[in-house]
C-alpha cells in the first residue's frame, strides 16, 4: 500500500464499539509485533479537556532537556501524520505505510484465527509503538484516544500518569455521571505509578481519582486553584507564578486561553515529579523552555489579525465555556461573529448557550465528516436558544462572507475537525 491507500485502509476499520469491551486485539496485536511498547518509557495522559494541550508542554520540554521523544495524539488538526510525532517530526508517508501494511497483514492474520478485525485506533496506536520502537525512542507521550480504562493505549505501563479537567463528553462510551466519567479515566492509574490531577471542576471527579491512587498505592499530586497567581493573559499568551509544596516557578506560555496556564501548571508539575519518581530528569530550566516553546495547533490560535480571526478546537460544554470566559477577557469591547460546527454525538445546544454570551451572531456550517451535523439541521436545533444565527453555505462560503465584511472579530469553533478545515483553507491556501 502507498500512504493514500494506506490512510483510507487504517481509516476505514471498525470504528464501532464492540459488545464485549477489554484489550485482547490490541493486546494480540501488539504480541505478535513483538511488544514495541516495552522498548520505550512512557508517560500516559487521559482527561477531558486540555490533554492535548499538556502532552504538548510535557513533549517539547523533554525534548528541550536532550530526551529522544515520541509523541501519540488524537485527531489530526492539519494533516493525517501529525499523530504521531519523533523529536517534533511527523512520520513521514513512506514509514507509514510500511507500519500499516505490517500492521494490515497481522490484523487479517488475527481475523482468520477467530479475532475481531483490529479498529481504527487499535491499528493506530500499534503503528505509533512500532514507529517510536524502531527509531529507539527514550520517552514517548501518549494521549488516549477515548476514557481510559479501556483506551487501546491503556496496554501500557508508564513511569507517569496525568489527568487532566474532566467534564461531560462522549457519555455514550463513559457513562452519564461525573464520577463513571471519572472512574473510566482512572483506568490509566497504575501500581505504584506516581499521577497528577489536574484541577478539576468537579469534587466527584477528585474522590474517585484519590480512591483509585489509594486502592494502587500510588502516589498522588492534585493540582488546585490557590497555587497560581496569574500575571497576565493575552493574545500573546500568558505569564503566572506557581507554587506547589516548595516548588515555585515563574512560568510563561505563548498558547493563548487562561485554561492553558492551569494546563501548563500541570506540565510544570508533572515533569517535576516525573524528575523525582523516576530516571527522567528534568531541570527547571529546561521545563520552562520547553512550556514556553510548545506550539499546539488549534487551540485559541490566531490565523489572522485583520479582521482577527481565531480558531479553536473546543468541542464539548466545559471547553466552550473555557474558550468564552478567555474571549470576554481578549475582546471586552464588543460581541464576535461565531462560525460553528459540530459532531451530532456532542452536547450542542449547551455549548451554543456559552457562545451565545460573546456571539453577535452564530453561523452553522456542516463539516467535512460522515459523522458530523448538517449546518442547516443545527441552525433549526438552535432556534429554541434564541439566538442571532444563520447558515450561510459551506464553512469556506461562510468565512469569505465574514472576512469580506470585516466588521468585527472572527470566532471559528465547535469542533477540531472544523479547526483542521479552518487551518488548512486560511493557512495552507
Amino acid at each position: 500500500m502507498n500512504f493514500k491507500e494506506s490512510v483510507q485502509y487504517v481509516e476505514s476499520a471498525n470504528r464501532k464499539s464492540r459488545d464485549k469491551a477489554d484489550l485482547s486485539v490490541i493486546r494480540e496485536l501488539l504480541t505478535r509485533l513483538g511488544n514495541p511498547q516495552n522498548n520505550f518509557k512512557s508517560i500516559h495522559i487521559a482527561g477531558t479537556n486540555g490533554k492535548g494541550s499538556v502532552c504538548a508542554f510535557v513533549e517539547s520540554a523533554l525534548r528541550v532537556q536532550g530526551y529522544k521523544t515520541g509523541l501519540f495524539t488524537s485527531p489530526y488538526i492539519t494533516v493525517f501524520n501529525e499523530r504521531i510525532r519523533v523529536c517534533g517530526k511527523n512520520i513521514e508517508n513512506e514509514e507509514f505505510a510500511l507500519l500499516a501494511s505490517k500492521i494490515r497483514n497481522i490484523a487479517e492474520g488475527m481475523e482468520v484465527d477467530g479475532y475481531p478485525l483490529a479498529s481504527f485506533f487499535e491499528m493506530l496506536t500499534a503503528i505509533s509503538f512500532k514507529y517510536f520502537s524502531d527509531l529507539g525512542v527514550e520517552v514517548a507521550v501518549i494521549e488516549t484516544g477515548i476514557g481510559g480504562t479501556y483506551d487501546s493505549t491503556n496496554v501500557i505501563n508508564p513511569i507517569l500518569s496525568i489527568i487532566t479537567s474532566i467534564g461531560y463528553d462522549h457519555m455514550n462510551i463513559l457513562g452519564n455521571t461525573i464520577e463513571e466519567i471519572a472512574e473510566n479515566k482512572a483506568g490509566i492509574i497504575k501500581l505504584n505509578c506516581p499521577v497528577v490531577i489536574s484541577h478539576q471542576a468537579y469534587d466527584e471527579a477528585y474522590a474517585v481519582f484519590l480512591n483509585k491512587a489509594m486502592q494502587l498505592n500510588a502516589p498522588l499530586f492534585a493540582l488546585e486553584k490557590s497555587q497560581i497567581l496569574i500575571d497576565f493573559v493575552g493574545l500573546d499568551g500568558a505569564q503566572f507564578n506557581f507554587t506547589y509544596d516548595g516548588l515555585k516557578a515563574d512560568i510563561k506560555t505563548t498558547l493563548i486561553g487562561i485554561h492553558q496556564v492551569y494546563n501548563a501548571s500541570c506540565a510544570f508539575l508533572s515533569l517535576c515529579v516525573l524528575s523525582q519518581y523516576s530516571d527522567i530528569k528534568m531541570s527547571p530550566k529546561s521545563i520552562l523552555k520547553g512550556i514556553e516553546e510548545a506550539q499546539w495547533p488549534g487551540r485559541m490560535e490566531i490565523l489572522r489579525n485583520s479582521p482577527l480571526v481565531i480558531v479553536d478546537g473546543a468541542h464539548n460544554e466545559q471547553a466552550a465555556g473555557y474558550l468564552v470566559n478567555s474571549i470576554k477577557n481578549f475582546i471586552p469591547s464588543g460581541k464576535i461573529n461565531v462560525i460553528f460546527g459540530t459532531m451530532k454525538r456532542k452536547n450542542y445546544l449547551a455549548m451554543a448557550k456559552k457562545l451565545k454570551e460573546i456571539a453577535e451572531c452564530i453561523y452553522t456550517v456542516s463539516i467535512n465528516d460522515d459523522n458530523s451535523m448538517d449546518g442547516k439541521e443545527l441552525l433549526e436545533e438552535l432556534k429554541e436558544l434564541n439566538l442571532n444565527a444563520e447558515s450561510l453555505g459551506s464553512f469556506v462560503e461562510t468565512y469569505e462572507f465574514l472576512v469580506e465584511k470585516g466588521e468585527k472579530p472572527i470566532l471559528i469553533c465547535g469542533s477540531l475537525y472544523l479547526a483542521g478545515e479552518a487551518r488548512r483553507h486560511i493557512l495552507l491556501k
